[in-house]
């Protein structure tokens, strides 16, 4: 490797190290923003490959963390990536504040705030990749829109984002709970593009995806088996997931096993979910 490679690598770390103990000093000194989490859900539907239960056994029993992976979209990926300065050679674990979605994955890990303070990249107040590839309710943006947006739309860990976020949760929803459950926000509550897509997927279309308006997290540590909380998977695959364990349940980690309904598997928005994201029981 180059010694230029070295020095650069070396300075991506060292400047993340830096960002990371700044967040983590900012988080213990204020004391009037609430403990957030993190949800991370793998792998994508469409990834036919990967074996979600074998991963999340092998986190769970500390044998190894859960790192980026390839992205189904790639380029629409590479591009927000691009314009958000994250090096290829070292890329971010993408999580939602308070969020499992199930269109990205099949089984979803409710992750703590010190995930997020070991190095951190950032926060977005929506989904980056629908915003740069100007897909679903984004796909209303026009290509100069889109990239001013991602730069609007995101902020350092140094800053005070959390105080933004509940800021803007109380305005959009009044309770964090509203958030947390995925319901809509209210009526022209944004002052950016945001409000544009909502308003014009309102009036074409039916049904809001709450990627609009949820924000992203990206971290650069792995996800290891002290970062999980809770786990909110689906019931065949806890059947599995338990087999494996075999009585060996991690200490501190709660499984919020799902539910098959008339609609189909129901498993990161039920009641357990909510609750662990606002760190109580259900």
């Amino acid at each position: 490797m180059a010694l230029s490679t070295i020095a650069s690598l070396v300075g991506v770390a060292v400047l993340a190290a830096v960002v990371g103990v700044t967040y983590r000093l900012f988080r213990k000194s204020d004391r009037h923003v609430p403990p957030l989490r993190f949800g991370h859900a793998f792998p994508h539907p469409k990834d036919l490959v990967a074996d979600p239960v074998g991963e999340a056994y092998a986190v769970l029993t500390g044998t190894a963390g859960l790192g980026p992976r390839m992205p189904q979209k790639s380029s629409v990926v590479w591009e927000a990536e691009r314009q958000l300065g994250i090096d290829p050679a070292k890329r971010p674990v993408y999580t939602f504040v308070g969020c499992l979605h199930p269109a990205l994955g099949r089984i979803g890990f409710i992750v703590s705030e010190g995930w997020f303070g070991r190095e951190p990249h950032g926060v977005s107040r929506c989904d980056t990749g629908g915003l740069a590839g100007r897909i679903g309710g984004f796909s209303f943006l026009d290509q100069r829109e889109a990239v001013a947006a991602l730069v609007e739309l995101s902020h350092k860990p140094s800053l005070p984002w959390e105080k933004h976020l509940l800021a803007e949760v109380h305005s959009a929803f009044g309770q964090f709970r509203q958030y947390l459950t995925g319901d809509p926000p209210k009526p022209s509550c944004y002052r950016d593009v945001r409000q544009k897509c909502i308003d014009e997927v309102r009036r074409t279309r039916e049904g809001l995806d709450r990627r609009l308006w949820t924000w992203e997290a990206r971290g650069f540590a792995e996800i290891a088996v002290g970062d999980v909380e809770a786990v909110a998977i689906a019931p065949e695959a806890w059947k599995e997931l338990s087999a494996l364990l075999d009585g060996e349940i991690p200490s501190g980690v709660n499984f919020l096993i799902g539910r098959v309904g008339a609609t189909g598997t129901h498993h990161f928005s039920e009641d357990g979910v909510v609750a662990a994201f606002e760190s109580r029981s259900a």
